[in-house]
Parts: structure tokens; sequence; C-alpha cells
């Protein structure tokens, strides 16, 4: 079942990131929102929201996707989606810089990031 968010869980969503760049010490990153779907950002699909990131003009762009296929975006479900893409954005120098150094398979990285990150979501948001 599709979900379809609206303009205020966008605006929860910039407030739930932007309360969690402050407590992660990425104040350093400039951000843009921007609430779109997979027609209009091709890898929003299958995403809930995703986040791209230049690491040397410390620009960083996060999407919220506007269509949630299997989610309903409740208020928890936004903020620990909020707070799964600034982790992206924490952990991302680490992930550049073992992609350079280690002749390791990107995949591999891909799924220890995000097993930190759902553990972390996890034992943060214990209440979904």
């Amino acid at each position: 079942m599709e979900h379809k968010l609206t303009n205020e869980n966008f605006a929860h969503y910039k407030h739930c990131c932007k309360a969690w760049i402050e407590k992660l010490g990425l104040k350093g990153w400039s951000m843009c929102y921007v609430f779109s779907d997979e027609t209009e950002e091709p890898a929003l699909k299958r995403n809930k929201a995703i986040i791209e990131m230049n690491r040397g003009g410390m620009v960083a762009t996060t999407f919220l996707n506007k269509k949630w296929e299997a989610i309903k975006p409740t208020q928890v479900e936004i903020e620990v989606c909020a707070f799964h893409e600034m982790l992206e954005l924490l952990i991302h120098p680490l992930i550049v810089l073992s992609n350079a150094r280690f002749n390791v398979d990107e995949l591999d990285i891909e799924y220890e990031k995000h097993r930190i990150i759902r553990t972390l979501e996890n034992t943060i948001f214990t209440e979904r």
C-alpha cells in the first residue's frame, strides 16, 4: 500500500534533521532539503529518504520521498528516517576513507554502515 506524505511531514523531517545535526555536531555541513519522489529523483525508488554528500565542499542534500510503500509515515517513522540520514552524514567521511584505503567490496562497507545505523535506530527508538 502506498502512503503519500504531506508538507507537514516534510517540515517535521527537516526539523528532526536539524535537531540531529545539532546533537551530532554536524554543523560544518551546508544542508539542502528536498521533498521529492522517484519520478523527480530516481535514487528514491524503494527508499523513504536518501542523502547525497560532497565531502570536499561539505555540502549535503537529503531527499524525503513523497511516497512510502510499505511503512506508514508516522511521526516516529519520520524521526527515525531523519536520524538514519543524519547518521549517514556522520559516517560518510569514514566510508570515503575506507573506500580509498582498503581494497574492500563497496557492498560490504555499505552493509556494515547500515548494520551500525540500524543498531543505533533500534536502541534509541525503542517505541517503534
